[in-house]
């Protein structure tokens, strides 16, 4: 707040580094402060704050702001996409470094997609979204077997056999 240049890069790590710093300490409310701070600087830049906030947000309960900051995630990461694959293309033209980002970014579009699925299951009660986003995940990873936890089965099992009426892929979950 005392910077006359909010601008500055210095800052913005500066708002990284706390905000990394509590969230390793499970200070959720302390990093979600920062996580904004550092956002409000680059608001429309892909990287991991988004997705981090997200969490945060899921674990202070405030679920609404969570699924608004995985959506946001997926939003600049969908506008950021071609790049990304790109980058992961010629990774002897942009080094290693750009490669690593463009790999962690598809994995947290794929982690932002699942959990807005569980957000909406087990918070919103929000069947149908909760089935458009995992569809996305199962449509693009051959089920997402990598991906789902060994308690997100049973949800997913419940959500296409009770909730949507979909025997043949709560089966294939299920058989996994």
């Amino acid at each position: 707040d005392l910077a006359p240049n909010k601008q500055a890069i210095g800052l913005q790590m500066i708002y990284n580094e706390l905000a990394e710093m509590c969230l390793k300490q499970s200070k959720y409310a302390e990093a979600i402060t920062a996580f904004e701070n550092a956002i409000s600087l680059q608001p429309n830049k892909l990287n991991v704050r988004y997705h981090k906030l997200a969490y945060c947000y899921k674990n202070t309960n405030q679920i609404d702001k969570a699924i608004e900051s995985f959506k946001r995630f997926l939003e600049l990461f969908k506008l950021y996409k071609d790049l990304l694959v790109e980058m992961m293309s010629n990774p002897q033209e942009v080094g290693t470094d750009k490669v690593e980002f463009a790999k962690e970014m598809f994995d947290r579009s794929i982690d932002a997609t699942l959990w807005l699925s569980r957000l909406y299951y087990y918070d919103k009660h929000d069947y149908a979204s909760a089935i458009f986003y995992s569809n996305k995940i199962i449509s693009t990873l051959n089920g997402g077997e990598d991906f789902f936890m060994i308690g997100d089965y049973s949800w997913l099992a419940d959500l296409y056999h009770n909730k949507k009426g979909d025997k043949q892929t709560a089966q294939k979950l299920l058989d996994g």
